[in-house]
C-alpha cells in the first residue's frame, strides 16, 4: 500500500526582512507514503484528512500537539488543586505548663505537692528533687489553676491560666514562704496541774 516511506518534510526558515517566522513546505508525489499521490482519497483519508496534503499533515500534527499540551495542562491542573484543598496536619492540640518550686532563700523545694486545677478534674503530681514539675496534655481555652503545697511551708497559687494549642507556659514565680507556726500557752495553777 506504501510507494515510500519516506515522510513530507518541512524547512523553516526566518524571513530576516520582515523579522518573523516563516513556514515554507517542500513536497513532492515522491515523498506521499500513501498509494494515489498528492490529495487523493486512501484508507488514511478518515485518519488523516487530504492524506498526502503536506499543509493537512501539519495541520493534523499540530491539533494532535495542541490536544496532547491541553491534556497536560489539565491533568497538571487538577494535581495542582487537589495538593491545594488538602487540609494540613493539625498541629499540637494540647498544652504543657512547667515550673520550679521555691522558697524564700531561692533554693529548690524537692517532694512539694503540684496539683493542677482544671474543670473537669484535678492531677497531682510530686516535684522533682530540683524542685522542677511539668503537666502535659493540659485543656486548651479552659482555666486552670496550679496550687503548690510542701511540707511546713505556705500553700501557694497561681492566678487563672488559660492556655492556646501548643503553648508551653512556665510559671516563674512559685516560691513557698514559711508557715506561720501556731503556739499556744495555756496558763494553769498548780491546784489545776496536780488534779
Amino acid at each position: 500500500m506504501f510507494t515510500n516511506s519516506v515522510l513530507p518534510t518541512a524547512a523553516i526558515r526566518v524571513d530576516a526582512k520582515n523579522a518573523h517566522r516563516r513556514s515554507d513546505i517542500v513536497a513532492s508525489s515522491a515523498l506521499c507514503p500513501f498509494k494515489g499521490g498528492l490529495n487523493t482519497y486512501t484508507w488514511a483519508e478518515g485518519l488523516w484528512p487530504n492524506a498526502c496534503s503536506v499543509e493537512a499533515g501539519v495541520q493534523f500534527i499540530a491539533s494532535a500537539i495542541r490536544k496532547s499540551a491541553c491534556v497536560l495542562v489539565c491533568v497538571l491542573w487538577a494535581l495542582t488543586l487537589g495538593v491545594a484543598q488538602q487540609v494540613p496536619p493539625q498541629g499540637p492540640q494540647s498544652a504543657t505548663i512547667t515550673g520550679t518550686v521555691l522558697d524564700i532563700t531561692g533554693s529548690t523545694v524537692p517532694n512539694a505537692i503540684v496539683v493542677l486545677q482544671e474543670p473537669n478534674q484535678h492531677r497531682s503530681i510530686v516535684t522533682r528533687n530540683d524542685g522542677f514539675f511539668e503537666f502535659g496534655d493540659v485543656n486548651l481555652g479552659t482555666p486552670v489553676r496550679v496550687v503548690v503545697s510542701a511540707f511546713e511551708l505556705k500553700n501557694w497559687t497561681s492566678s487563672e491560666i488559660i492556655l492556646q494549642p501548643g503553648q508551653s507556659f512556665i510559671l516563674t514565680d512559685v516560691i513557698l514562704a514559711v508557715a506561720p507556726v501556731d503556739t499556744s500557752v495555756n496558763a494553769a495553777t498548780p491546784e489545776e496541774v496536780a488534779a
